[in-house]
C-alpha cells in the first residue's frame, strides 16, 4: 500500500442507519454498498455525545485481497506465512477485537462480516455491489463503547514517526468524515466527519548505494547472527498539513503546514541461525525465518535540519524526527 486513509465518525455523522455503513443503500461519495447480512449492525451501538467517536473507517490501497487473504482473515491466529511479512498470528487484526465487537471487510468485489451467535465468532463472505467494487482494501469498526478522537499533535506525531520509515507506505490521511471510497484524494489522510484533520505526505528520492572498504570495518554482529552486506542511503522530504487548534463542535480548525527533510541509511543483512534457532523460531512464529533483513537509521545534515520547520518552532509533531 502506498496511501492509507483513517476517518473517525462522529455520532452527529453515524447516528441511525447512515448511507456510511453496510446494509445501507447507494448513495453518491459514501462507502459501497455491502450485502445485508446483519443489517446495520455497524452502527448500532448507544449513542455517543460529542467529540466522542461511534466508529472507525480504515482503508489502504494495497493489492486487494485474495483467496488466502479471506482464509487468513477468516481464522484470525493463521498470520501471514511469508518470512518477509511483518503478520504474526494475525495480532494485528485480533487486535481490533479489543475494541470492537464485528469489523467488516471489503476488498476488491468481495467483502467478510465477522459476527457472534452466543459465544462463538462467525464470518460471512459474499459480493459487494458491482458499482461498488474498489481497489482499496476498508475496514468498517463500529466501536464497542465510544472512543475520544485521539488528540491531533500526538496522533500526528505517532504517524509521521512511523512513516519515516515505511517502504511503501508515502501518504496518511485522517479525517472524521468517510469520503468516496473510489478515488484517492491524498496519500495518508486522517478525517474527523467532514473535516480532514491530518495529511501526511513522504516524497522519497533515489536510492544509491554507498561505497566503503569492508575490510576496514567488522562486518558481524557480536553473535555472528547478522552480516552486513550493503549500505544504501536516500533522501526524505516529510509534508505534514494538521488542523492544530481544530474545534470538534464548530468545526473550526486552519491547516498548518510543516515539512522536514532527512535521510534514511538501510542496512541489508544476512541472517545466520543455527540449526536449533531456526527450528525454535519457525516453531513460535509459524514461519521460516527471514534469509535477509534490514537496519534503518534515520539522520540530517545541518542544510537539512535548518530547512526543517523543525528548526523554525519546533513543532511537537515533528520533534521526534
Amino acid at each position: 500500500a502506498t496511501a492509507v486513509e483513517i476517518h473517525f465518525k462522529t455520532e452527529a455523522s453515524a447516528g441511525g442507519t447512515s448511507a456510511s455503513g453496510p446494509g445501507a443503500a447507494a448513495a453518491p461519495a459514501a462507502p459501497p454498498v455491502l450485502p445485508s447480512f446483519r443489517d446495520t449492525f455497524l452502527f448500532r451501538r448507544p449513542v455517543a455525545a460529542m467529540p466522542s467517536a461511534r466508529s472507525i473507517v480504515y482503508r489502504n490501497n494495497g493489492r486487494p485481497f485474495a483467496g488466502e487473504d479471506w482464509g487468513r482473515l477468516r481464522k484470525i491466529a493463521e498470520g501471514n506465512p511469508d518470512e518477509q511479512k511483518i503478520g504474526f498470528f494475525g495480532v494485528g487484526f485480533y487486535s481490533l477485537f479489543s475494541i470492537c465487537e464485528e469489523p467488516f471487510v471489503t476488498s476488491g468485489d468481495e467483502c467478510m462480516a465477522f459476527f457472534w451467535k452466543g459465544d462463538q465468532l462467525f464470518t460471512r463472505k459474499g459480493p459487494v455491489a458491482p458499482e461498488s467494487a474498489s481497489e482499496w482494501t476498508t475496514f468498517f469498526l463500529s466501536l464497542r463503547e465510544p472512543m475520544e478522537v485521539p488528540a491531533i499533535t500526538q496522533f500526528g506525531r505517532f504517524l509521521a514517526t512511523s512513516l519515516t520509515f515505511t517502504r511503501n507506505l508515502k501518504k496518511i490521511e485522517a479525517s472524521p468524515k468517510l469520503h468516496a471510497l473510489n478515488t484517492l484524494t491524498h496519500p495518508h489522510q486522517v478525517f474527523i466527519d467532514d473535516d480532514r484533520v491530518l495529511l501526511l505526505n513522504k516524497k522519497a528520492g533515489e536510492v544509491k548505494m554507498m561505497d566503503f572498504q569492508k575490510g576496514n570495518y567488522n562486518m558481524d554482529s557480536a553473535n555472528s547472527i547478522f552480516r552486513l552486506t550493503s549500505v544504501s542511503m536516500m533522501k526524505v522530504q516529510l509534508d505534514v498539513t494538521a488542523k492544530l487548534d481544530y474545534d470538534k463542535e464548530r468545526g473550526r480548525g486552519q491547516d498548518t503546514e510543516m515539512t522536514t527533510f532527512m535521510r534514511t541509511c538501510t542496512g541489508l543483512c544476512d541472517v545466520r541461525l543455527n540449526g536449533q534457532m531456526a527450528r525454535e523460531m519457525e516453531r513460535t512464529t509459524k514461519k521460516k525465518a527471514p534469509a535477509t533483513t534490514e537496519i534503518h537509521i534515520q539522520f540530517a545534515n545541518y542544510d537539512e535540519l535548518e530547512s526543517s520547520t523543525v528548526s523554525k518552532g519546533r513543532h511537537p509533531i515533528l520533534e521526534d524526527l
